[in-house]
């Protein structure tokens, strides 16, 4: 289940950067298919803010 992330919330004009808003949920973690990864199990986080560009 991939996040969802919306850019109809902004972070507050006080921000110094453009943030999007990432909202919180349920997502599956590990996979099947090296045994560092297994077992695959469901993580939930809360929502964040995120700038809206990478920075290098």
């Amino acid at each position: 289940m991939p996040a969802q992330v919306s850019v109809l919330y902004r972070a507050p004009e006080t921000a110094p950067f453009s943030m999007i808003k990432v909202e919180g949920g349920p997502f599956s973690m590990g996979g099947e298919q090296y045994d560092d990864e297994k077992p695959v199990h469901t993580v939930q986080v809360q929502t964040f803010w995120i700038g809206q560009y990478p920075v290098t």
